[in-house]
């Protein structure tokens, strides 16, 4: 059961790994943008932070209930003795 629990959080972890590397260059280009900002970029810039925005919520949301399957694994889990 234990290496079952260890693949699920695996994948779990493995599926947001790229996403959350693809927001940390946004948010990274974003900075970059706003130390550069012209007067007429300003849009530019708030429908970055918009879009931006909207992925971190949407992962927000589907992380939610894969932290609800962890907490589960963790509750039901063996604990490990130690030596």
């Amino acid at each position: 059961p234990d290496w079952v629990a260890y693949l699920i959080i695996d994948e779990i972890v493995d599926g947001f790994v790229r996403q959350c590397a693809l927001l940390e260059s946004e948010v990274d280009a974003i900075e970059d943008l706003a130390n550069a900002l012209g007067r007429f970029d300003q849009m530019d810039l708030l429908r970055r932070i918009y879009q931006a925005h909207r992925r971190v919520t949407l992962l927000g949301r589907l992380i939610q209930p894969k932290l609800e399957v962890i907490r589960s694994l963790a509750k039901h889990s063996t604990p490990v003795l130690s030596p």
